[in-house]
């Protein structure tokens, strides 16, 4: 598999994406004795390095493309958090 091919397949996993919505929820309701970055960075390599477990091949190959998609993901999901947050809390 080429690398693309390798991190398509690794941005629509669903464990891959459940991990890295709650590593997001958790970072939010932490942030203020945590900070935000180095819980994400941890956590995007951790969910990395989990889910490759479960591949055959190349680990190391496995382990950066995984980072590259998590770091994807998770840049998706925390831009939606922040409209939810924004236009979740102006119309209450």
């Amino acid at each position: 598999m080429s690398f693309l091919e390798v991190i398509q397949s690794q941005l629509v996993e669903p464990f891959r994406i459940v991990l890295l919505i709650g590593l997001v929820v958790t970072t939010l309701r932490t942030s203020e004795h945590t900070g935000h970055a180095i819980p994400l960075a941890l956590g995007i390599l951790f969910v990395a390095v989990i889910s490759t477990m479960t591949h055959d091949g190349d680990r190391l190959t496995l382990i950066a493309t995984g980072v590259v998609a998590n770091a994807i993901l998770v840049a998706v999901v925390l831009a939606l958090a922040q409209m939810w947050m924004r236009f979740g809390r102006s119309r209450s």
